[in-house]
Order: C-alpha cells, then sequence, then structure tokens
C-alpha cells in the first residue's frame, strides 16, 4: 500500500510537469507578432473533465501575447505553430473534409467536443474573427493571433454567427 501511494505520487510530480502552463517567452529581435492561447470558457465549463483540467492553468491562458519573429510571406497558422514549439506546447492540426482549410483540432490536450458538441477551438485575428482560416491569414510586425476556445461555437467568446 505504501509503495503504491509513493509511486502515485511520483507520477503526479511527473505528470505536473508535463502540463499546460503559461511560459514566459524571449522577445526576438526584429518584427514579431503575437499568440495568444485562451481556454478560460473549458476551464469554467463544468463538461470539462478533471483529467483535462489538472493539464490546463487554471485561469485558461495558456500562452499570452508570445512574441514570433514575423518571416516574409508567414500566416497565422505558421505563427501559432512557431508559439507552440517554441513554447513545447503540444498541439493537433486538421484537414476539414469539407473545406479543405486547415484547423487546430487541440492544443494543450483540450480538443474539439471536449465541452459538448459546440465546443471547440476559434481563431481570431487582431480582433476580428476573420471569414478564412488561419492559413489563408497574413501576419505582419505587431499582428494579434488569438486562438480561443468555444464552449457554444462562438457566443460565450464574442463570435456571432452571420
Amino acid at each position: 500500500m505504501k509503495r503504491s501511494i509513493i509511486l502515485v505520487t511520483v507520477l503526479l510530480i511527473i505528470f505536473s510537469f508535463t502540463a499546460c502552463k503559461k511560459t514566459e517567452a524571449n522577445v526576438p529581435a526584429g518584427d514579431v507578432c503575437y499568440v495568444t492561447v485562451d481556454c478560460h470558457t473549458a476551464v469554467a465549463n463544468a463538461a470539462l473533465s478533471a483529467e483535462k483540467r489538472e493539464v490546463l492553468p487554471k485561469d485558461g491562458l495558456v500562452l499570452d501575447h508570445a512574441a514570433v519573429s514575423v518571416k516574409e510571406g508567414m500566416n497565422a497558422l505558421e505563427a501559432f505553430e512557431a508559439a507552440m514549439k517554441e513554447n513545447k506546447l503540444q498541439y493537433e492540426l486538421q484537414v476539414s473534409s469539407f473545406t479543405g482549410t486547415t484547423y487546430v483540432e487541440g492544443a494543450c490536450n483540450l480538443y474539439s467536443l471536449d465541452c459538448g458538441d459546440l465546443s471547440g477551438w476559434l481563431f481570431s485575428f487582431d480582433g476580428e474573427f476573420p471569414p478564412v482560416g488561419m492559413a489563408d491569414t497574413p501576419v505582419k510586425k505587431d499582428s494579434q493571433i488569438l486562438l480561443i476556445y468555444s464552449c457554444d461555437m462562438g457566443p460565450d467568446v464574442g463570435y456571432t454567427w452571420e
């Protein structure tokens, strides 16, 4: 019994070091854009499993304006990937069979449908929800890229369908 408790404690300590947590990023030289990853709605949602809740920051802010060097021809998806890789955060992309666009299916082990049938990741660019995907949105100096988790297809994060 004592051995089991020690093993569980060690595993919990190891697991806590692999959880998705906010990081302080170094600001690269030159032109930069900023990436924020926010899942506060999921953290506040009762439908989120305890296992998922454990790996997410309590305030839901995974990345807060992580600076990414802007390269010529870079798009918002590439900037998002660069920020996630720089901060060693898990993410997974999918290609929509309907539209052919690439979208973020999961980030920090939080996936579409984890908080119900209408939940998933949405993308905002410079304060607006563009009608195109991240790969079709070019970035420039000071662009603000927000990946935000919605539990009801957008209204909970300020997006309304037209």
